[in-house]
């Protein structure tokens, strides 16, 4: 479940206020001392009664055509109403309040009292640190393949090894129960450390305890991110960072010991590159900007008019000076102590260096860059010239899809879990239910070769969509051609999402909505009248065999233009 407001919160610094009786020097102190865009006001009570922003203080200023004593008045003054959540909202709520017009800043209140307070920066430094958790956990997946491939590059002895780790297919005792290079990571890691598989990666990964611990830890987090299971904390980013570079050490000492240069990685198929910069801009409005020598009056009238917090700088060739920002003006406002009349001034006066990206950058370092302290709107550069300008509010923009891709995938697992559930209460029915469709398991036959509890979502539409099973889901589900069809696109989005090149298309949305509303439509099923004794032991002979779910997950699509990733994984 996306996680709640209060948890984005923890462990963040005490929310800094300002009373609303305050004199207006006192705020600006805190605006510019602290690179603060806005300050939650209160009364004397703590209670919330407003927000201050720069874009007010400015807008006064403008107004009354730099003559207001803005020192000397007093912070009700220039006082908005603020935009609030409570701490048991969700961050895709705080999302779409940020994603609206003019609105810049969300301040968290309890019991009248703010506790917090989130902005389109906050929306960047999120986005920032889920990309980076995805992209270590695919540069991960590759290392892991590359060592699979290096150490069982015969397809013959790559079967044995599957089968000895997964057990043989129910109705092909010659052919795996899971198998293919397009293993999910945990299945690469319980793959590499089964008891018969070990010895063969033992040279490459060295201690096996080591090996199981730190995995573990991995698979923990990756889970996180696919589930958004909670804010991944600085200690988690680094056990994938460790990870990954662990990983890479191993298996450069591996390449070096054996002389294959094949094992490093760097040959797998690693998909689309990351959005480029041009791709993200492409389409925009053009970018609207001042000239060194136009009054500030007019410049600041064009921020004010069209809600910007900053405008690029250009020449009359086209290349860039600088950048004026409602930060650079009122911190000249400020050290200059209100006693020059700015707005009869050049833009000049009051600009600053600009933050640069280059057209050819990727997403992941504009969020990189928008992470940065200090850094709100980096402009897009295409040679020596701007072209875009991309801000908190821009990423708030397209992280909304991505968010809302993440907790419509979690709530289809989750009401898949419950159809499972509902039709087998029982773990021990659960269990003898799962060997009727993924067969005995290698190493304890008294268990399925899937773990129930472990099912992941392609584990859990195979488990449904069995003819032993399907009777217990029919039912409630109506057509298993359908239900299959649904919830394999729906597979497909989610395992492009997991190798996240850019913002999910409409078409990929859409689909998650649709799966997720047939299935919130279709009633639970009762406790399953299964064709067979649940505690009656399990022969492959008491079971059809047929699966028509694996055909499905095998079909070229038409209309549902995902990449490769899309085919492998979970």
């Amino acid at each position: 479940m996306l996680y709640s407001l209060e948890q984005v919160l923890a462990n963040r610094p005490p929310l800094i206020t300002v009373r609303h009786d305050a004199p207006m020097i006192d705020a600006f102190r805190l605006l510019i001392e602290r690179r603060l865009g806005q300050l939650p006001v209160v009364d004397g009570t703590g209670r919330l009664v407003g927000i201050l922003s720069q874009q007010a203080l400015l807008s006064i200023y403008h107004m009354t055509d730099g003559k207001a004593p803005l020192f000397d008045l007093a912070v009700v003054d220039g006082m908005e109403p603020a935009h609030t959540l409570s701490p048991q909202d969700d961050l895709l709520a705080a999302v779409d309040k940020l994603r609206a017009r003019g609105v810049y800043a969300v301040i968290v209140v309890q019991e009248e009292r703010p506790v917090g307070i989130l902005t389109g920066k906050d929306m960047s430094v999120f986005f920032h640190s889920l990309f980076e958790g995805i992209l270590l956990v695919e540069r991960i997946e590759k290392l892991f393949k590359a060592a699979i491939k290096a150490v069982l590059p015969d397809e013959d002895a790559y079967t044995k090894a599957l089968i000895a780790a997964f057990g043989a297919d129910k109705t092909d005792p010659e052919r795996p129960a899971r198998g293919g290079r397009g293993l999910s990571l945990t299945d690469m890691v319980y793959f590499i450390r089964d008891d018969d598989n070990w010895p063969l990666f033992e040279p490459i990964f060295g201690n096996r305890d080591y090996f199981r611990v730190f995995m573990e830890r991995v698979r923990a987090v990756r889970n996180e991110i696919a589930h958004f299971q909670g804010h991944v904390d600085t200690l988690e980013m680094d056990a994938l960072r460790r990870a990954a570079v662990w990983l890479e050490n191993r298996l450069l000492l591996a390449t070096a010991i054996h002389g294959d240069d094949k094992i490093a990685g760097d040959d797998e198929k690693g998909g689309e590159d990351i959005q480029t910069l041009e791709r993200f801009v492409t389409g925009r409005k053009p970018l609207v900007s001042t000239a060194p020598d136009t009054p500030l009056r007019q410049a600041l009238g064009v921020m004010i008019e069209n809600r910007f917090g900053q405008l690029p700088v250009i020449d009359a060739h086209g290349c860039l000076l600088g950048m004026l920002s409602q930060q650079s003006i009122l911190r000249t406002y400020y050290h200059t102590d209100g006693a020059v009349a700015l707005l009869d001034l050049p833009v000049q006066h009051c600009a600053e260096a600009a933050a640069i990206l280059r057209i050819e950058d990727d997403l992941f370092q504009a969020a990189d860059a928008l992470a940065r302290p200090g850094v709100y709107a980096p402009l897009v550069m295409a040679g020596d010239k701007p072209v875009s300008i991309l801000t908190g509010k821009d990423m708030t923009h397209f992280f909304r899809s991505l968010f809302e891709g993440i907790i419509l995938i979690e709530r289809i697992e989750t009401r898949l879990r419950e159809y499972a559930d509902a039709a087998f209460p029982d773990p021990e029915v659960m269990n003898e239910a799962a060997k009727r469709v993924f067969g005995l398991g290698p190493k304890n036959p008294e268990y399925a070769a899937r773990n129930p509890a472990r099912f992941m979502l392609a584990d859990r539409i195979l488990f449904m969509s069995d003819d032993d099973v399907w009777p217990a889901f029919e039912p409630a589900l109506g057509s298993r051609d359908l239900f299959m069809i649904l919830m394999d696109r729906a597979r497909r989005v989610r395992n492009a999402l997991m190798h996240f090149r850019g913002n999910l298309s409409y078409s990929e949305q859409d689909t998650l909505r649709l799966a997720y509303t047939w299935l919130s439509q279709r009633l639970l099923p009762s406790a399953a009248a299964l064709p067979f004794s649940p505690l009656e032991e399990y022969t492959p002979a008491r079971t059809t065999g047929n699966n028509p779910y694996p055909k499905v997950m095998s079909r070229k699509l038409r209309t549902l233009p995902v990449g490769d990733a899309a085919q492998e994984g979970e």
